[in-house]
C-alpha cells in the first residue's frame, strides 16, 4: 500500500509538471511572437491551442513510443469527451451564449467531419478489408496535412476579417528569458509526461483496471485541465464565446496534430472497442449543432448544457461497468 501512495503522488508530481510547463511554454512562445510582431489574435489561435493541448501531446507521444496504444487512444478520445460534455456544459449552465453564424456553419460541422476520418482511419479493417485496425505513419502524415490546411484555414478567415492588426504595443521580454521560458517549459512538460506514464501504469496495474480505463477516465480529465482552466477563466470574464472557440480548437488540435504525431512516432494498433468513445463523441457534436436550431435559434442554453453533464455521467457509469 506504501509503494501505490508513492505512485500516486509522484502522479499528481507529474501532473504539476506538465501543466505548469505547459503555462512556461504559452508566456515563452506568446513572447517569442511579441518581440516578432505576430498579431495578439494569430499568437491566441496558434499558442493557446497548442498549449491547453501540451498534455495530451506530450503523454501520447511517450505512450506511442512505449507501445501503451490503448493509453494513446483513450487519452484523445477521453480528452475530447471531456472537453465536449464537462467543460462546454459547465460553460453553457453557468453563461448561456449565441454562436455566430460561421460557429454553426462551419466549425462545428468541420469537427463533425474530422470525427468521421479518425473513425474510417482507426477501422481499417472494416472500411478498407484490412487484417488489422491501426494508426499507420501514413495516417499520421495525414492526420498533420489536415493539420496544416485547418491552420491555413483559420488564418485565412482572420485575415479577411481584419482581425489579425496589431493594435497595441506590447512589452518585449528579453531572449534569454524567452528561451528560459521555452527550454525549461519543454523540460517539464516532457518528464513530467514520462512520470504520468510510468505510474499511470503501475497504478492502473494496481487496481487491477485496464490502460483504456484509465485512460478514458483519469488521464484524461487531468490532461484537459488546462482547456478547463483557460474555460473558466473565459466564463469568470463574461467571454464564454472564447471558452467554446478553445473547446473546439483543442479537440480539433487533439485529432489532427496529437494523434498525428503519435502515429508517426510508432504505428497504433486500435482496439474496435474504442469505436463506443468514438461514436459518443460524435453524438455529442451532431447533438450541438441540432441544439443550435431547438428552443432559442443559435444558442446554447442551460438545459442543453444539463443534458451534456448528464450524458457525461451516464457515459462515465457505462465505461466503468464495461470494465
Amino acid at each position: 500500500m506504501g509503494l501505490i501512495i508513492l505512485d500516486i503522488s509522484f502522479l499528481i508530481i507529474g501532473f504539476i509538471l506538465l501543466i505548469k510547463g505547459a503555462q512556461f511554454l504559452i508566456n515563452g512562445a506568446s513572447a517569442l511572437a511579441q518581440r516578432y510582431a505576430i498579431p495578439d489574435l494569430l499568437v491566441g489561435v496558434t499558442v493557446l491551442a497548442f498549449g491547453t493541448s501540451m498534455p495530451e501531446l506530450v503523454v501520447n507521444a511517450v505512450s506511442s513510443y512505449r507501445g501503451f496504444h490503448n493509453m494513446v487512444f483513450a487519452t484523445i478520445i477521453g480528452a475530447n469527451i471531456f472537453n465536449l460534455y464537462v467543460i462546454l456544459g459547465l460553460v453553457g449552465l453557468i453563461i448561456p451564449f449565441n454562436l455566430p453564424n460561421r460557429t454553426i456553419w462551419q466549425e462545428i460541422p468541420l469537427l463533425i467531419v474530422i470525427s468521421i476520418l479518425v473513425f474510417v482511419l482507426c477501422n481499417d479493417a472494416l472500411f478498407f478489408d484490412k487484417d488489422v485496425n491501426e494508426i499507420s505513419r501514413l495516417d499520421g502524415v495525414l492526420l498533420l496535412f489536415l493539420f496544416v490546411l485547418y491552420l491555413l484555414f483559420i488564418f485565412a478567415h482572420l485575415k479577411g476579417t481584419g482581425l489579425n492588426r496589431v493594435e497595441k504595443e506590447v512589452k518585449i521580454v528579453p531572449t534569454w528569458k524567452i528561451l528560459l521560458l521555452i527550454g525549461g517549459g519543454s523540460l517539464a512538460t516532457s518528464f513530467g509526461g514520462d512520470l504520468i506514464v510510468d505510474k499511470a501504469t503501475s497504478i492502473s496495474n494496481f487496481f487491477e483496471v485496464t490502460r483504456r480505463f484509465f485512460g478514458l477516465t483519469i488521464i484524461a480529465t487531468f490532461t484537459s485541465l488546462p482547456e478547463l482552466v483557460t474555460s473558466t477563466i473565459a466564463v469568470y470574464r463574461k467571454q464564454p464565446g472564447l471558452a467554446f472557440g478553445n473547446v473546439i480548437g483543442s479537440s480539433m488540435f487533439n485529432f489532427l496534430f496529437v494523434l498525428g504525431v503519435s502515429g508517426i512516432v510508432h504505428e497504433l494498433p486500435y482496439n474496435k472497442g474504442f469505436n463506443f468513445d468514438l461514436n459518443f463523441f460524435f453524438f455529442g457534436t451532431v447533438l450541438l449543432f441540432v441544439g443550435m436550431f431547438s428552443g432559442r435559434l443559435k444558442r446554447l442554453d442551460r438545459w442543453q448544457s444539463f443534458f451534456f453533464l448528464l450524458f457525461f455521467i451516464a457515459y462515465i457509469y457505462f465505461v466503468f461497468v464495461r470494465v
